[in-house]
């Protein structure tokens, strides 16, 4: 129940979107043929339409990845979640910038070794934002043994690698309050 208002909100807002055939195709594909790639588009183009000033809903992310794309539950909970949602954390910074660079190449990547180098990429760059005096908003940075833990998640198996990898660009686009 909690869901329904948000999943509502969302398709109505994407409704009355100048965009609305393209975010509702692609919703739509999504979650009828449980596809990352479309969700993905998807969550991409609705954040790219409404210029990084509004992100998914956490109740909408969390519905698709546990109700339609039925996500291995030991990604979803504890600390396994909060690796993924630190590297989100930092990949989000990127997001509002509307640079979507990043978030673009990781949930493209091919492999474990790509997707590793392209989140030190990004890392980098985060640390080289937060060094320069001269930018106001700073991303979050990952604590290395964040960094250590989600290779070794990904390097599991190839499914872990995939859903990981869906998840992670998933949260970049998803607005979640933060804990303090």
């Amino acid at each position: 129940m909690k869901y329904s208002v948000y999943n509502r909100a969302l398709i109505q807002d994407c409704y009355r979107s100048n965009e609305r055939s393209r975010l509702l195709g692609l919703f739509a594909e999504s979650l009828q043929n449980f596809s990352n790639k479309s969700l993905l588009d998807f969550a991409r183009t609705y954040v790219g339409v409404k210029e990084a000033k509004v992100l998914l809903p956490m109740a909408v992310t969390d519905f698709v990845v546990k109700e339609a794309f039925n996500m291995d539950k030991l990604l979803l909970d504890g600390e396994n979640f909060d690796v993924i949602k630190e590297i989100s954390d930092m990949l989000q910074y990127f997001v509002k910038q509307r640079n979507f660079g990043y978030v673009d190449s990781l949930r493209k990547a091919r492999n474990v070794d790509e997707f590793s180098k392209l989140l030190l990429d990004a890392q980098r760059e985060a640390q080289s934002i937060i060094l320069d005096q001269k930018k106001r908003d700073k991303p979050f940075l990952p604590r290395q043994s964040t960094i250590r833990k989600m290779l070794l998640l990904l390097s599991e198996n190839e499914k872990q690698f995939r859903a990981i990898q869906t998840l992670v660009a998933l949260l970049a686009f998803t607005y979640y309050k933060k804990e303090a």
